[in-house]
This record gives C-alpha cells, sequence and structure tokens, in this order.
C-alpha cells in the first residue's frame, strides 16, 4: 500500500472502472469546455481518475521490472489502448508533457484557457514556463485573439505556422441560445475562499489579507449599489456563484454566507452555472472575470466595473489598455461610483442592438469550426 501511496495518493483519487478504447481523439482538459466531436472517437482522461485495471496491470509490470516507477507503466498501458491521433489540451496543463513520449505519433493541440496581460510583468513568472514548456511540446497552439499575440511575443513563442486565433474553446462550444429574461442584471463573482489572498505583481505572487479585505469591500460595494438599482428601478439581480465553476475549488457554503452579509439574508441563490444564468439575464457585471470577457465576445451585455484597490489599479489598466482603449466604449466603468453605474445600467437596459463592435475583443467562432476542421484535416492525413 506505501509503495501505492508513493505514486498515487489514492485518497486524491476516485477509482474509475469506464471502458476504456481506442480513439481519434484524447481530451485532457477535465471536460472544462465540454468539447463533442460529431463523428469521431473521442475520450476524455481526467487528472483525478484512476483505471482500476489499468492499474493492476501496472503494479504488476512495475515488481517484474521496476527501472520506471508505477506512473510510467500505468500511463503506457493506458495510452496505448488509447492510442490517440489527436490530443487536446489547454495552455494551463502540464499533462501533454507527460503524454508526448507516449503518443510520438500524435498532433498536440493545446488552447488558450484565460485572457493573458499585455506586460509580462502582470503574469506569474512560473505559469510563464509552464506555457513555454506547453508551446513547445504542441503542434497547434490556440489563442484568444490577435491583441494576445503580444504576450506571447513578450515571452519569445513566436511561431506563426503554429499559432491559431480561434477565440475561447470553451465559450465557442457553449451554444449562446437566449431564452426569456428572468434576470435583469447578472452579477460574476470573483469570491475565493483562501485565508490569504494573492494576486501578482511585477511576475511575482504576492500574498496578502491586506488585499483579500480590500478586495470584498469592493464586491460588497458594487452589489450594494446593484441592490439599490434594482430596488429603485424595480428590476431583478442574481449573482453568478464562482462555486459553480468547474474551475474553481471553492466552498459553496461559504460563499453563499458572505453573499447573504452582504445582501441582508435577502439573497436568493440560483444553482444554475454562470454560463445558463448568461443565457436569462439582460446584463452581466464582472470586475475582471475572463468568463466576462468571453460573454463580451459572444454579444452578450456585460459591463465592467473597476476595482477599487491601490494595489490593483494595473489590472483596470491591463482590462482596459487590451479590451477597451476607445473613451466611448460603453462597456466599461472608469470610476466606480453610483452616478456612472446607474447611468450605464440604464443605456444598456434600454439599448436593443448589438453593442459589441470593438476590434480588440476576443474572437468568438460558434461552435469550434475551426478547431474541429483543423482535427478532421489532421485525422485524414
Amino acid at each position: 500500500m506505501k509503495f501505492i501511496k508513493k505514486n498515487f495518493n489514492l485518497l486524491d483519487y476516485k477509482i474509475s472502472f469506464r471502458n476504456i478504447y481506442k480513439s481519434d481523439v484524447l481530451i485532457l482538459d477535465e471536460n472544462i469546455s465540454n468539447l463533442f466531436f460529431y463523428n469521431i472517437k473521442s475520450f476524455q482522461i481526467y487528472k483525478k481518475e484512476i483505471f482500476f485495471f489499468i492499474l493492476l496491470k501496472s503494479i504488476l509490470l512495475n515488481i517484474i521490472n521496476n527501472k520506471y516507477d508505477l506512473k510510467f507503466y500505468y500511463y503506457k498501458l493506458l495510452l496505448k489502448i488509447v492510442n490517440p491521433k489527436v490530443v487536446i489540451c489547454h495552455t494551463e496543463s502540464k499533462i501533454i508533457l507527460n503524454c508526448k513520449r507516449f503518443c510520438p505519433k500524435a498532433k498536440f493541440i493545446s488552447y488558450q484557457l484565460f485572457w493573458w496581460p499585455e506586460k509580462i510583468q502582470h503574469y506569474y513568472k512560473k505559469k510563464i514556463e509552464v506555457l513555454r514548456k506547453v508551446f513547445n511540446n504542441s503542434d497547434y497552439f490556440l489563442i484568444f485573439s490577435k491583441e494576445q499575440k503580444s504576450f506571447l511575443d513578450a515571452i519569445g513563442l513566436k511561431d506563426e505556422k503554429k499559432i491559431i486565433i480561434v477565440g475561447s474553446v470553451k465559450n465557442n462550444e457553449f451554444n449562446h441560445v437566449k431564452r426569456p429574461y428572468e434576470y435583469d442584471i447578472l452579477f460574476i463573482s470573483q469570491y475565493r475562499h483562501e485565508k490569504i489572498w494573492d494576486y501578482i505583481k511585477n511576475g511575482k505572487l504576492i500574498k496578502d489579507e491586506k488585499f483579500k479585505k480590500s478586495f470584498f469591500r469592493n464586491h460588497k460595494l458594487i452589489i450594494k449599489l446593484l441592490t439599490s438599482y434594482c430596488y429603485l428601478k424595480d428590476k431583478k439581480i442574481q449573482i453568478a456563484l464562482a462555486s459553480s465553476r468547474k474551475d474553481k475549488k471553492i466552498n459553496k457554503k461559504d460563499e453563499l454566507q458572505f453573499f447573504n452579509k452582504i445582501c441582508d439574508d435577502t439573497f436568493t441563490n440560483d444553482n444554475r452555472s454562470t454560463w445558463e444564468l448568461a443565457l436569462v439575464s439582460k446584463i452581466i457585471v464582472t470586475h475582471a472575470s475572463n468568463i466576462g470577457l468571453e460573454l463580451d465576445s459572444s454579444n452578450h451585455k456585460v459591463l465592467f466595473a473597476p476595482i477599487n484597490n491601490s494595489e490593483l489599479k494595473y489590472l483596470n489598466k491591463m482590462i482596459e489598455s487590451n479590451n477597451f482603449p476607445s473613451k466611448k466604449d460603453i462597456n466599461i466603468i472608469r470610476e466606480l461610483n453610483e452616478t456612472e453605474l446607474f447611468k450605464k445600467l440604464d443605456f444598456l437596459l434600454k439599448q436593443k442592438k448589438k453593442i459589441n463592435k470593438r476590434k480588440n475583443k476576443i474572437f468568438y467562432d460558434k461552435n469550434n469550426k475551426i478547431l474541429k476542421k483543423l482535427v478532421k484535416t489532421i485525422l485524414k492525413q
């Protein structure tokens, strides 16, 4: 048991008896983007999933020949069965580095998961190293927009044949068919449960309790303003909880408690995801959420509110310079106050035409046509 624990801490994994089969496409993104390929065999491997029978075989192989560790034999056996021609993962994951050795003939596609800042000092140095490794081991590297190339240029990643602009794969795959409105305003929560929050400054991760308190104050301020607006204008508001997202490990009970305190226990939670709630909401309000930028690209009405924090003024400038360089942009509030917020909300609620015509927003490729065409082309080779 100690031997297995050394290689796989079974308490952190889920034992699986799923059928493993040969597939054209192997997906390694934890199903974050819900990718679906019509008439193409695909298989998803999850980070914390252990296939029971593969584990037993790999233990036996490791006992017979302990030249390599248990994980080596496990992934070798697993990937030999799947034997994919195409492997898809996102740019935040190092799993591509482990799979490359076992699938040397496969083509690797990595797609951008989060928005990158214009300047490298606003990105964590350790993540840049991971990004470089993922880029160098990918055959195709899919990004949000032309503007995001400047970040890759800054860290020395300049392979034009490899880089393809597709927008957000996750956002493209989601079916943005509007439904009857249930809410006038949807606020995207950026609540975090950590005792000490961290942020990035000059390429370093800074842990600061002061920042956490400041961010909480900012969240409270905007929620108070939004609820006040809804009360005065007879509008309905909902909060999309961060704990409902697959890519966030946040205690839902703690987050609900936080918002109930702000709303004086009048907040009623809707259990649907942020994406689903966006379909039934007239306006989405956020600080600097990645989802906000993605929804903005697919023609949802999104209003970006600044973060009133001295340490994070650079973050406001990044959002503005990359996405809203024009002072005439109506999707952003430069200074958070009641007059400015109410004015923008009034305008957006009355506006019936599409307002997002900026050239520098995230590209939108409905149904991931570009990615799926690329996969089909590779499979025909």
